[in-house]
């Protein structure tokens, strides 16, 4: 028991020092730019604060010399100075919460352009690490969060702050001795409240971990409806999802139960302390220390005190909720990227199109065990083994002539994709290099390497947006004469042109509007249109039909002319006309050549040629 709570005790020290580096990170990187309306927006709130205290300390000249003494002047002068204080109270309300809410809006907006920058330029593995629903809920949800807390933290902070000073010095300058009392009881308010903040904190964390892993599920389930429906799993997915419901509903529940519990132990203490204040102030009237309209100020500034300790009592739970959720945040923003450029890279310059892969090894590291990529330096082989998955690419190497046509096979999990990745650079290989043009890819910028290459995927990656602008993916000013080039080499010319819009017409997520080939001729045209030196089809005409394929094939061979193009394939009917055919087993590359010499060689490629044979005899 000892250690454990001397465990809890270390943990919580920890967290208030990376909760305190996080809130000044903060407040330096996206707060204080905004100072200047931060301040306009607190000298709202102080003059709000300052007129609703000006109106209780008019209450006693108001009871005392107006209605008391019935005085008319006096108490319409007072009355026209309350209505003044009022006017000037509405004015300063506008300025606080227009200027508060820019801030918090602009705030918002900066950390979503942050971290979605942030996300971009990560690595793949970074971004397949999670289900999108994650970082949705990030950027959406806990920014929404931090937001609305920012807000009621500055505006209750300031405001009910100014307001808890004046009362108390209202009531002190009233009378010390039930100012002392009320002090007191006040202060005992906030030491249980100390105490509910650490739990309140980890309640937070676990509730948005919640909404996020819900999120997750949600939206994998979204778009996978298709096969859910397909395979009749709607019953799994709901009993599945009520699980996570319930889990979010517990934490949900904590978190209430952590806000319900401050506020009884507030009122309770408030209770104590205006009975208190109410029987002294009694007998200070009946000894004559004190007049009716002096006890009714201070009871009516009590009253109203509480109020705003009230507020920052609950406060407190927003704060904890803020830190938490920033917490969240900076825990992403502080995972960079592995798959970075050098210091001094320079830009690739492809001239003729040659590729090398020399001795490359590659390995996909668990998560939690992962080896740093680097491929200028050597790697312990039985280290890697002992801690990650088999290798994907074991001291790989093949080369490509520039302006070739080249084909890659093998089967399923033999390392094709693999070699796609750490092409473009999506991953950096563990051991060995890569070479285009004799230039070490990893010595040159990613933006210039993938400027060089045109890639077509099995999974085509549409997006909600026009035909025009799918095509012209990246492009800033779109060439119309290239793009309409573009769609003719791709054979998509007819069906664009019945689209409601043309080249113009919204697609829809994925491209759900369109088919799977007019999708995949929409991805061709896209490469094409990029013209770039080096083009990798991976799949590329495998959505279609056999004679549409024969034509676009046709097609293919006469726009990629004098390219270097890298073809991944099953379909061995659509790469018997490559330069040069590479077999991948295991991740090394185990025979190579002609698709007439292969064939000849009796290897694994003949055998697959053979197998295919016989299935198209039998169909």
């Amino acid at each position: 028991m000892h250690n454990k709570n001397a465990k809890i005790k270390l943990a919580a020290s920890a967290s208030k020092i990376k909760n305190s580096r996080v809130a000044r990170l903060f407040l330096s990187q996206y707060v204080w730019r905004y100072k200047l309306r931060i301040a306009l927006a607190a000298i709202g709130l102080v003059i709000f604060s300052l007129t609703a205290f000006a109106q209780v300390r008019l209450l006693e000249p108001l009871l005392d010399k107006g209605f008391a003494a019935g005085s008319t002047k006096s108490l319409y002068t007072l009355m026209a100075i309350m209505f003044a204080f009022s006017v000037l109270r509405a004015i300063a309300y506008y300025i606080q919460i227009s200027q508060s809410g820019y801030v918090g809006s602009a705030i918002f907006r900066d950390l979503q352009k942050v971290l979605y920058k942030h996300l971009m330029h990560n690595d793949l593995a970074f971004m397949q690490r999670e289900a999108t629903g994650k970082y949705v809920s990030l950027m959406m949800a806990n920014m929404h969060l931090i937001r609305n807390s920012l807000s009621r933290l500055f505006v209750s902070f300031l405001r009910d702050g100014v307001l808890v000073i004046a009362y108390l010095f209202n009531m002190f300058y009233t009378d010390w001795s039930l100012s002392l009392i009320t002090f007191l009881f006040i202060t005992l308010i906030f030491i249980p409240v100390r105490w509910l903040s650490q739990r309140t904190r980890l309640v937070a964390l676990q509730t948005q971990k919640k909404i996020g892993d819900t999120g997750k599920f949600l939206d994998e389930s979204f778009k996978g409806i298709r096969h859910i429906k397909a395979y009749n799993a709607e019953s799994e997915y709901i009993k599945n999802a009520f699980i996570y419901f319930e889990k979010l509903f517990f934490w949900n529940k904590r978190t209430s139960y952590a806000q319900a519990t401050a506020m009884p132990i507030v009122e309770i203490i408030a209770g104590l302390s205006f009975a208190c204040v109410v029987l002294i102030g009694g007998w200070q009237i009946h000894d004559g220390s004190l007049t009716i309209g002096g006890v009714m100020s201070f009871v009516i500034a009590l009253l109203l005190l509480l109020q705003p300790v009230r507020t920052l009592v609950n406060l407190n739970i927003d704060l904890q909720e803020s830190i938490a959720a920033i917490g969240n945040l900076y825990q992403t923003l502080e995972q960079k990227p592995t798959v970075r450029d050098k210091p001094r890279a320079k830009k690739l310059i492809v001239t003729h199109g040659d590729i090398e892969f020399r001795n490359v090894y590659f390995v996909y590291h668990d998560e939690s065990k992962q080896v740093k990529s680097n491929a200028s330096t050597s790697t312990n082989y039985s280290q890697i083994a002992k801690t990650t998955r088999p290798p994907a690419l074991n001291n790989l190497s093949f080369k490509v002539k520039g302006g070739t046509k080249v084909a890659i096979v093998g089967a399923s999990g033999a390392g094709k994709s693999t070699i796609v990745n750490l092409l473009l650079r999506f991953y950096s290989s563990n051991k060995g290099q890569i070479f285009i043009d004799k230039q070490n890819i990893e010595q040159r910028t990613s933006k210039s390497l993938r400027d060089q290459i045109s890639y077509v995927s099995q999974d085509i990656g549409l997006f909600n947006d026009s035909l025009r602008n799918n095509i012209a993916l990246g492009v800033k000013a779109i060439d119309e004469k290239r793009l309409q080039r573009a769609i003719e080499d791709a054979e998509a010319e007819n069906f664009i042109a019945q689209m409601p819009d043309g080249v113009n017409t919204e697609i829809g997520e994925k491209g759900f509007r369109l088919s799977g080939g007019q999708q995949q001729r929409i991805a061709l045209a896209r490469a094409i249109y990029k013209n770039a030196p080096i083009v990798i089809l991976d799949e590329a005409t495998a959505a279609l039909d056999n004679e549409t394929e024969r034509l676009l094939q046709k097609t293919l061979d006469r726009v990629m002319r004098k390219r270097t193009v890298i073809t991944i394939a099953h379909r061995l009917t659509t790469i018997k006309n490559a330069d040069n055919i590479y077999v991948i087993e295991n991740g090394y590359c185990n025979e190579s050549g002609s698709h007439n010499a292969l064939l000849r060689n009796r290897g694994i490629y003949a055998q697959l040629w053979d197998r295919i044979s016989r299935e198209q005899k039998g169909a």
